[in-house]
C-alpha cells in the first residue's frame, strides 16, 4: 500500500486530467493505492493529515498478521473448548492448521475460509470470524 500526493496544480493541464483521470479526483488530493495501483481511499480538498495518518496506521495493522496468543486472546474460551471438543471434520483441520501456523495471516484467503466454517458449523457465532481478525 501506498499514499499519493496529489498536489494542486496551477494552471489547470495534462497533468492535472491526467491526475482526474488516473485517480478519480481533483487535486489537491490525496490516494491510497494497493499493491495494483488501485485507489482504496481518497481524501480531497479540507482533509486533514491527522485523518490521513490515523487511516493509514489502521490500515497497515490490518495487514499485519497476529500471534496466536493474540488469536486465542480473541477467542472466548467457550468457543476454544468448542473448537478443542469437536469432532466436525472442518473443525480439527482448522485446529491442526492453527497448531502448525507460526502466525495467523489475517488477509490469508484459507485462513479467512477456515474461521468462516467455524461460524457455519456454530463453533462461532455469526460475525465472529470477522471480529477476531479484525
Amino acid at each position: 500500500m501506498k499514499i499519493v500526493i496529489v498536489g494542486q496544480i496551477t494552471p489547470p493541464s495534462a497533468a492535472h486530467s491526467v491526475a482526474t483521470e488516473v485517480y478519480g479526483v481533483t487535486p489537491p488530493a490525496i490516494v491510497a493505492l494497493d499493491d495494483s495501483g488501485n485507489p482504496v481511499k481518497t481524501w480531497t480538498a479540507g482533509y486533514n493529515d491527522a485523518e490521513v495518518t490515523a487511516w493509514a496506521a489502521k490500515t497497515q495493522d490490518s495487514l499485519l498478521p497476529l500471534s496466536k496468543v493474540e488469536i486465542m486472546r480473541r477467542i472466548t474460551s467457550a468457543e476454544w473448548k468448542a473448537l478443542e471438543t469437536s469432532a466436525h471434520q472442518d473443525a480439527r483441520y482448522a485446529l491442526a492448521v492453527f497448531n502448525a501456523a507460526p502466525q495467523v495471516d489475517r488477509n490469508d484467503p484459507l485462513t479467512i475460509q477456515l474461521f468462516g466454517a467455524l461460524e457455519t458449523i456454530g463453533i462461532l457465532a455469526a460475525g465472529r470470524a470477522a471480529a477476531i481478525l479484525a
